[in-house]
């Protein structure tokens, strides 16, 4: 059920009407500390700038009527707690538990099991730019290529038995492919559609990891699978080209169906579940003898010379050592997947973070001017006080400034962000000097959005020059004592190096990338 989080959380995206990528949802879920909780679900949700609330509500049927038709809800049961969507269809609840089981239950059952815990999202309030993308597409786009390569070998004239003979096999290697995928852990619907029927007998993964998947323990069939029938649709676009007789790739379609029947025994003897994509392969095969008959092959009237022995052989050879080699790229890929996950989970611990943060040099930060940048709430003794000291003519400050305007969106009533210059302000007809005069005056005369759109146009965009076209020149002198006062405050408390950020005064750790500040926010508030 633990996995199942990234599922619920993903369909409850998609039934809000927000795009996100599938992915990242399940990228930023599996590597916070605190996942599979509903604390782990909200900080994803923050992440995404998406609008939610999460509370306990009381378990009676006044709450229930008044509530949202969909949401995220923790139930109990026999087997303990867990999150559940919500999906109100009539008088009727269907419960969501993951991919493959839902439940539909009446209002007076789902109260029974209800802890009153609900997480519900406001779809009208987030603006998400993430762009949506999910592993259905990569199978639509593989789908998709597969009626490629059929409409390209119909282009050569084939006879209709080549034609159906080589479209199966395309089909055959799709299959194939959906099996390797499925042993691989990806997860998507099209797969479940295909391993999930709602009974008992359907398993893919109970036969994919059974001993009789494999020949020896060595090589699984599934890779025997891909190679088997991508080997056959390059052969054939080589016998078409070549004219040569398609009678030896018709033994060898003869030759599989032993295998047929040994798969369909084994899943019902030994598994005693049956893995649907490995039914469709053996259909395939067998749905191959088809076009066999059609071409009127007979053993006694085989033809085939060297040339077709040999372009066979090297089908099968090419393939074979080009798998070999794609196939541990596709395990390094899962593997490195894995230790991102594990990784960014180590580095997103609060405590970590908060042990070394509590161990760098408090440095009196305060508001040394009173033309100082200051985002977010202005009091004194804000929450959370966060220090950007930064120069619109260092490289790294980019970084910084995006983390800014990212910051500067979240949680700001209890949040203050100060924008600290330092730059040297001998020489103010300097363009950086000038630039800097130039935002605090635009803070002070038109406000924090117009500044962080002008900071945005400094460091990401323009050049000073076309800068100061855009958005004029300072005129008053006090800008530029600020900036002195900016510069000296750097200097006497050894602030000698840009971008840097401290937090209610204390050094941020090195041993972190800055972007990664916004994992912290949320508990650096609490």
């Amino acid at each position: 059920m633990k996995d199942s989080v990234v599922y619920l959380l993903y369909k409850l995206l998609r039934k809000n009407k927000i795009t996100v990528d599938e992915e990242e949802v399940k990228f930023q879920l599996l590597s916070h500390p605190t996942y599979p909780s509903l604390h782990s679900i909200t900080g994803v949700l923050d992440h995404f700038n998406i609008e939610n609330i999460a509370v306990q509500a009381p378990t009676n049927n006044e709450t229930l009527s008044q509530l949202e038709s969909y949401f995220l809800a923790q139930i109990k049961n026999d087997t303990g707690e867990h999150f559940v969507l919500f999906i109100r269809k009539k008088d009727k609840i269907n419960l969501v538990f993951s991919r493959e089981y839902t439940q539909v239950l009446t209002d007076e059952e789902f109260l029974k099991i209800w802890t009153g815990i609900i997480l519900v999202i406001d779809p009208n309030e987030n603006e998400v730019s993430t762009t949506a993308k999910n592993n259905d597409t990569k199978i639509g786009a593989t789908v998709l290529t597969s009626l490629l390569f059929i409409t390209l070998f119909f282009l050569f004239k084939p006879s209709l038995s080549e034609f159906l003979h080589y479209s199966l096999s395309i089909i055959g290697a799709v299959f194939s492919a959906l099996i390797i995928l499925k042993e691989l852990g990806l997860q998507s619907n099209t797969l479940d559609r295909f391993c999930s029927s709602g009974q008992n007998k359907v398993d893919c993964d109970a036969v994919l990891n059974s001993n009789g998947a494999s020949l020896l323990g060595i090589f699984k069939l599934s890779d025997a699978g891909i190679v088997y029938f991508v080997s056959l649709v390059f052969s054939s676009f080589l016998f078409l080209l070549s004219q040569n007789s398609f009678d030896l790739i018709y033994i060898i379609g003869l030759l599989s169906i032993p295998f047929t029947l040994y798969s369909i025994v084994y899943q019902y003897t030994v598994v005693k579940n049956w893995c649907t994509l490995c039914l469709f392969v053996v259909a395939v095969l067998w749905l191959q003898i088809i076009p066999i008959y059609l071409s009127g092959f007979s053993i006694q009237n085989i033809s085939f010379d060297f040339s077709a022995l040999s372009l066979l052989l090297f089908s099968f050879s090419l393939v074979s050592v080009g798998w070999s080699y794609i196939l541990p790229l596709l395990k390094k890929e899962i593997e490195l997947k894995t230790l991102k996950i594990d990784h960014y989970k180590f580095k997103r611990n609060f405590t970590l973070f908060n042990t070394l943060l509590s161990k760098s040099e408090v440095s009196p930060v305060g508001v040394i001017d009173q033309n100082e940048i200051i985002l977010g709430n202005k009091t004194e003794k804000p929450k959370l006080s966060i220090t950007v000291i930064t120069n619109p003519s260092c490289g790294y400050c980019k970084e910084v400034h995006t983390l800014v305007e990212q910051l500067f969106r979240k949680n700001i009533e209890e949040m203050q962000i100060i924008v600290r210059f330092n730059v040297p302000t001998m020489d103010r007809d300097n363009d950086t000097a000038k630039v800097t005069a130039r935002l605090l005056e635009i803070y002070t005369e038109k406000g924090e959005e117009k500044c962080l759109e002008a900071m945005h146009d400094v460091y990401l965009n323009l050049q000073f020059k076309d800068w100061l076209k855009k958005w004029g020149q300072n005129e008053n002198g006090n800008y530029f004592k600020t900036l002195e006062n900016q510069n000296k405050w750097c200097i006497n408390h050894n602030k000698n190096f840009t971008p840097e950020i401290l937090i209610d005064g204390k050094s941020y750790p090195k041993e972190y990338n800055r972007k990664e500040l916004l994992f912290f926010v949320e508990d650096l508030l609490e």
